[in-house]
């Protein structure tokens, strides 16, 4: 086992309702991750950008419109996470990025009403409660675009 750092942050989906914060809250902690920084930040379109810069790279200037339609001005809830393989175990408690294929007992599985067909049928953003970083490397990167 490897002690790493992990990053989340809870999208404007999950801001909506103060229970759903809670809970999301309570299974990260109760799952043994440390919170070793946490802040509440309105979302700019340069960080928003360079956060899912590889998503407008790979899917162009229709997702660019989807991300910032979502995101523009919006507030998310940013943590720096700590535990063994917290990368791997942050993913395996968030769940698939579509709701609908997300398992039972993950947060995306348990608690969002989305799905990643419907959102692209509707040219807009999924609604997936959460964001966790996919990597060590994307971890550091993305807690220098949210923290610093």
């Amino acid at each position: 086992m490897s002690l790493e750092n992990t990053l989340v942050f809870f999208k404007p989906d999950t801001l909506a309702d103060a229970k759903l914060v809670c809970t999301v809250t309570e299974r990260i902690v109760n799952a043994g991750f440390r919170v070793l920084k946490a802040k509440l930040t309105q979302v700019t379109d340069a960080k928003i950008l360079e956060h899912y810069d590889h998503l407008v790279k790979d899917h162009g200037e229709s997702m660019r419109r989807k991300i910032l339609s979502y995101f523009s001005g919006a507030t998310v809830f940013v943590m720096l996470l700590e535990k063994d393989n917290a990368v791997l175990s942050m993913r395996e408690l968030v769940g698939a990025t579509d709701p609908v294929k997300a398992d039972k007992g993950t947060i995306r599985g348990d608690l969002s009403k989305d799905s990643l067909q419907v959102a692209m049928s509707e040219g807009r953003f999924v609604n997936n409660l959460i964001h966790a970083s996919d990597s060590a490397a994307s971890a550091e990167r993305e807690s220098r675009i949210w923290l610093s």
